[in-house]
């Protein structure tokens, strides 16, 4: 049992706020207790109130007159630390000192009537006097064995010095002594607080049952949704995938067409550029021919004698005349004219080459306002016939496990 309760020690025996072992601890409202001296440090002014808001939950707390001392102490802790002590009772650092005389001697035993930890020469007191004889005294061992019925303590009225907390106004929801039906609550409607206590604890055992049920349900809520988000995980990689697959083949595609262009143009381009270097060369040809003919001629005329011209005049003229009457083609047999006509561009239109959805296409008729089995406070959708959330789940699950074989696939 001790290594259970040392187990449960760092989670549920140290405060939340400073991290230690809980002095004096206090429940908020919210049921989240926390050391007194760490919750008046929490304390703060918000209009005329004064508020506290809880570290656990971030509920706001509201603070009666600012009196942290006034909250509701947590009996069951402050009941298990003593236990816990209990166990280590041999080896504690911190002995149970006598709670009857100023002796500080050790405590040996546990008055149950009168709820004090006693010493040994007090509890021979105790067996002595004809007031106390007849109380039942529990050894260490025995409070230990017993556990938190061995710890109770009669509440004691703040009001009325002595006077115990017997009895419960119900007009008021409190408890309250003998005297304050005299003073506080007057013609009030009240009770003894074990009768009271009775039905209070089937009412509070029916809280607990449906806030289990509750608890249950959350429970497998958060279960569908963390489902739900390792689904959703799963999906975005997977249409991430299929868009990287899907513009890859556009891009291929494109890419295909546009090596099948350029390899149109440039074999067309190499066509004429060939056409035209033979009619360049043709004339190139000719050009010389003229200029032979015509560079021959001019020196002819310049140094040669009559004699000579009228010699060669026939030639020369022929030569001449053949030169200039031969037709050639001046102007480029093909022309420069290359444009890439555009039939369909997806610059302006790139949105509608895909589209992600998001909604599964549903048919209204499968859907029906029934819920069985329905969870107060929660919301889920339901297929006709059938109860929601196990439908739902049980999808999960089945996509889930679809989902982790692929993975393993892969």
């Amino acid at each position: 049992m001790a290594s259970v309760v040392s187990e449960k020690l760092p989670e549920h025996f140290e405060c939340a706020v400073c991290m230690e072992q809980f002095k004096e601890p206090k429940v908020l409202p919210c049921l989240h207790t926390f050391c007194m001296t760490c919750l008046q440090k929490l304390l703060k002014k918000q209009g005329p109130d004064h508020v506290i808001t809880c570290p656990e939950c971030r509920q706001n707390a509201k603070i009666v007159h600012g009196d942290v001392a006034k909250l509701q102490p947590n009996f069951w802790v402050n009941n298990f630390m003593i236990l816990l002590r209990l166990q280590d009772y041999d080896t504690t650092s911190r002995p149970f000192l006598c709670e009857n005389c100023d002796s500080e001697d050790q405590a040996v035993s546990r008055c149950n009537d009168c709820s004090i930890f006693m010493c040994d020469f007090c509890v021979t007191a105790h067996k002595r006097f004809l007031a106390t004889r007849g109380h039942q005294i529990l050894s260490m061992a025995e409070v230990q064995k017993l556990g938190s019925k061995a710890l109770a303590k009669p509440s004691f009225c703040t009001k009325h010095t002595g006077e115990t907390l017997k009895l419960f106004c119900e007009t008021c929801q409190e408890t309250m002594c003998r005297d304050c039906t005299i003073v506080d609550h007057r013609e009030h409607k009240y009770n003894f607080v074990a009768d009271v206590a009775e039905g209070m604890r089937k009412d509070l055992h029916s809280s607990v049952s449906k806030a289990t049920d509750k608890e249950i349900a959350v429970s497998e809520g958060l279960e569908t949704v963390e489902a739900m988000k390792l689904l959703v995980q799963s999906k975005v990689s997977e249409v991430n995938k299929e868009v990287d697959e899907f513009f890859d083949e556009q891009v291929k595609a494109l890419e295909h067409q546009r090596a099948n262009l350029k390899h149109e143009v440039m074999t067309e381009g190499k066509v004429r550029v060939n056409q035209l270097e033979k009619q360049s060369d043709v004339l190139s040809s000719f050009l010389a021919q003229l200029k032979s003919g015509v560079e021959f001629t001019s020196q002819a005329l310049d140094d040669g004698d009559n004699v000579q011209l009228l010699t060669m005049k026939n030639q020369l003229s022929q030569r001449l005349t053949q030169l200039s009457s031969t037709e050639i083609e001046g102007e480029p047999c093909r022309k420069e004219y290359f444009k890439l006509c555009v039939r369909q561009t997806i610059l302006r239109d790139v949105k509608e080459l895909a589209t992600v959805n998001y909604k599964p296409i549903i048919n209204p008729q499968m859907f029906t306002g029934r819920i069985d089995d329905g969870e107060e406070g929660l919301r889920c959708p339901t297929f006709a016939g059938n109860a929601a959330t196990k439908i739902r789940r049980k999808s999960l699950k089945k996509k889930m496990r679809e989902t982790r074989r692929k993975n393993t696939e892969h």
